[in-house]
């Protein structure tokens, strides 16, 4: 049951892919015509591409989600080996380069780099490696991913090409993201001292950071833009202040890091290395920097592009440099050379004592190790091979899995498919559904379970709803969505008349509420009930 694509976040952008399909169905949807005008479509049009092949709109989502869930492994694994690479140069040795990998191989499988940061305590977010989905924000981490894989491969014109792409890529899906790795670049580049290519970063930059957004500012429409005070209030103080407002989300987790990265700049200045100084000071700007610009950007001066971008969200890669910062710190120390005789000097041992029969074995064993975990050839077949083998066996029915993930989900959501087959069989394509405030009716749903209800509504009963809690993402729809949202939560609050006059402004058909409750409004009637809910058709 832990296959399933239909989850919060990622399911807030598949209503996109089902009015493209199906020939506009949810052209009065307003969250899905919202996200129209929004970078998303750009994802939504990736996930229909499979579908040219005859496979259905989950499952071609679905199969994107495989794909997500296994290749960012070996993808982190290469990352990490060849930023290592860098700063190990001149200190390659077939032993040392084994004992690293066995180390990045442990990063990757134990899951360390997103335990170190398991929940928002920092700055408001999480490890961007922790539960990848096929939401816009990891499918450009992919992207972004192979952007450093490639950029700190070789120095070969063809591969610094290749590189500029995928980061363009990344940028254009998620121009955070796309930032961020962009900066991640910049802290090993500089760190390794090569300024005498600094025209490349300024390259990079511009075409990979600041064209994407320009081209997608010029064909995505803001017909009604929000001036910056109002803006920074609805999205980064109030809706999601949990992620974006500093002042208060700073807190004790914060210094923990800020004295962990300290500590490290200090060791390093200790080693009197200056690659690990330059390294460990701008880790530390890393850390910093963004958080602090996002704070004078929304809570003092109001600056919307600031807002937009939200670039404390850099810290999600904090335990990621920290991880690596701490691998190369380890690889340029001098008691590694210790190592490294003490390792030659045991295995020696052991051929003398034919523990080890001959170097011939010797050899071909690392030469085996090395190229089942560093070699591209290799990762790339047998990952596609695991993607469409998990991926045939484990299509599923989404509903059976929303069943079996949560046993509240069973009680509360068991009529769902019904819910859906008949309101895509039984409704016109221009019904609008008024989905209840089902969260205030406590313990009745959660806000996951009322997003999958909605979600599924649009999805896979294919008919529009007035509002749902998921944000639209689109600076013109702002103040509409505002004003849905009070109607949304205040339903209760409204007379007969503000009701009659909000279903016609609206040109509302359905209801959706607790089967419990009342709900007394003239020339209406229930057309579909469960043991949870009721489908109320209005007339007016």
């Amino acid at each position: 049951y832990q296959f399933n694509s239909f989850v919060w976040t990622s399911f807030t952008s598949f209503p996109i892919v089902v009015n493209n399909i199906f020939e506009n169905i949810l052209k009065y949807d307003f969250h899905t015509i919202a996200l129209i005008n929004t970078p998303k479509i750009i994802l939504a049009k990736i996930f229909e591409f499979p579908t040219l092949f005859g496979l259905s709109w989950y499952n071609s989502v679905y199969l994107y989600d495989v794909f997500i869930s296994i290749i960012y492994l070996p993808l982190l694994f290469i990352l990490i080996y060849n930023i290592l690479n860098q700063f190990l140069k001149n200190r390659n040795d077939n032993y040392i380069n084994i004992f690293f990998l066995c180390l990045i191989f442990f990063l990757c499988c134990s899951g360390l780099i997103y335990k170190l940061q398991p929940d928002r305590s920092l700055m408001g977010w999480e490890s961007a490696f922790k539960t990848l989905q096929t939401d816009a924000q990891h499918f450009s981490l992919i992207f972004g991913m192979l952007f450093i894989s490639v950029f700190f491969k070789r120095d070969y014109s063809l591969i610094k090409i290749i590189a500029l792409i995928f980061l363009m890529i990344c940028t254009i899906i998620h121009v955070l993201n796309g930032l961020a790795f962009f900066s991640l670049m910049v802290l090993y580049y500089l760190s390794l001292m090569r300024l005498s290519t600094l025209k490349l970063i300024f390259f990079y930059f511009c075409l990979g950071v600041l064209l994407p957004p320009i081209i997608l500012l010029i064909y995505i429409e803001n017909p009604n833009p929000v001036d910056p005070e109002k803006f920074i209030e609805i999205y980064n103080l109030t809706t999601h202040g949990f992620h974006y407002k500093i002042s208060e989300i700073i807190g004790w987790t914060f210094f923990k890091w800020f004295i962990g990265y300290f500590s490290y700049l200090v060791l390093a200045i200790k080693t009197k290395d200056r690659l690990l100084i330059r390294l460990g000071f701008l880790s530390l700007l890393f850390l910093t920097v963004p958080s602090f610009i996002q704070f004078l950007g929304t809570e003092v001066f109001k600056i919307k592009s600031i807002g937009i971008l939200g670039l404390n969200r850099f810290t999600s890669y904090n335990s990621l440099i920290f991880c690596i910062n701490s691998l190369i710190m380890i690889g340029r120390s001098r008691y590694l050379a210790n190592f490294k005789i003490n390792l030659q000097r045991t295995l020696s041992n052991m051929i003398l004592d034919k523990q080890i029969q001959n170097t011939r074995n010797e050899k071909l064993f690392l030469q085996t190790f090395y190229n089942s975990y560093a070699n591209w050839n290799f990762i790339t077949v047998s990952s596609l091979v695991i993607i469409l083998a998990i991926w045939g066996s484990t299509i599923h029915d989404p509903f059976n899995q929303i069943k079996l993930q949560k046993k509240r989900y069973t009680a509360n959501l068991q009529s769902l498919p019904s819910l859906c087959d008949w309101v895509r069989n039984h409704t016109s394509k221009n019904s609008i559904i008024f989905v209840d405030d089902l969260g205030n009716k406590k313990p009745f749903l959660n806000f996951n379970e009322i997003m999958t209800l909605t979600m599924a509504i649009k999805c896979f009963g294919q008919r529009a709803t007035f509002v749902d809690p998921a944000f639209p993402f689109n600076e013109s729809s702002l103040l509409e969505w505002e004003k849905r949202q009070f109607y949304y939560h205040n339903l209760d609050l409204l007379d007969k008349r503000k009701m009659n006059e909000i279903i016609k402004k609206y040109s509302i058909t359905h209801f959706l509420i607790d089967v419990n409750r009342p709900f007394e409004l003239p020339k209406s009637r229930s057309v579909w009930e469960s043991e949870k809910f009721a489908l109320i058709e209005v007339n007016i």
